[in-house]
């Protein structure tokens, strides 16, 4: 059984949670109980990062491969944020060193990632500039923008990111989410908080990321 998403994925009983891979012994729920869940009886952790690898998302690449996109340079909130790129050859049980994904001026943060057809990864992620010249969150005035990177070599060179929100009032801090449908078409969705409301936002690209 296999399940894959952003955020985990759950392969011949190994689970990988956040930056950390987990081997699963879980008792089985009870029949014919909607509710029950499995309860996990033991685990073996491997770290994949650190420090830092806040806000991670795992996909699935080829066979055993997984890859994560996970925050670098600075803690939860820091000017220096950036986004890196881990590896695991073997199902999460051993993991490689980190790439760089996006490392701009300001604040690269938030990311999604999705695995297209043909192998190109693609990073969605927010570039933050809501920090002002003495690196203060929340107190900058440059509008912040949506942006996505693509790597056609399993994430070991990305290319130079593209804005893909066209708001001249730029983003403010959200979450992005990526598919591709069967033509190979990329969605790309964010939400942006508006008061007490949150708006959701897309952006369609027919080239695989790269427009």
């Amino acid at each position: 059984m296999a399940h894959s998403g952003e955020g985990g994925v759950m392969t011949a009983g190994l689970m990988i949670v956040g930056v950390l891979a987990v081997s699963l012994q879980a008792q089985a729920p009870t029949a014919g109980d909607p509710y029950d869940a499995p309860l996990l009886q033991g685990c073996e952790r491997t770290v994949a990062a650190s420090p830092g690898g806040y806000f991670p998302v795992l996909v699935r690449l080829d066979g055993e491969r997984l890859g994560a996109v996970l925050r670098g340079g600075a803690p939860h909130l820091g000017i220096g944020g950036r986004l890196d790129w881990v590896v695991s050859e073997d199902g999460g049980r051993t993991w490689g060193g980190r790439v760089v994904v996006a490392d701009s001026a300001w604040d690269d943060r938030n990311p999604a990632c999705h695995s297209m057809p043909d192998g190109t990864i693609v990073v969605a992620y927010q570039e933050c500039h809501t920090y002002d010249d003495q690196g203060r969150y929340g107190k900058g005035t440059t509008p912040s923008r949506y942006m996505v990177t693509r790597s056609t070599d399993g994430g070991s060179t990305w290319s130079a990111p593209v804005k893909i929100d066209d708001n001249a009032a730029g983003v403010k801090a959200g979450w992005a989410r990526v598919a591709v449908d069967t033509a190979g078409h990329l969605f790309t969705a964010w939400n942006q908080p508006e008061g007490s409301y949150l708006r959701i936002f897309s952006s369609v690209s027919t080239d695989g990321g790269m427009n």
